[in-house]
């Protein structure tokens, strides 16, 4: 849970710091209304905190034996 907390900081850390990232690019396309480029911003974020909450639920699964299929 807290990989989300890490990816939704990313547009303010990056809009603060001016450093180019998908957080400053989805804050630019906010301002300038730009819909397509929104849209594929938040869908990487959701994907990559899909792909990384998946990922760890299988490490728990193979690393703990108590947990079972």
């Amino acid at each position: 849970m807290q990989t989300g907390f890490l990816l939704s900081g990313a547009v303010l850390t990056e809009t603060i710091f001016s450093w180019r990232g998908i957080g400053l690019a989805i804050y630019q396309a906010i301002f300038n209304r730009d819909i397509p480029l929104i849209q594929c911003g938040f869908l990487m974020l959701a994907m990559a905190f899909v792909l990384i909450n998946f990922a760890l639920d299988v490490f728990y699964t193979y690393f703990n034996p108590k947990i079972k299929l």
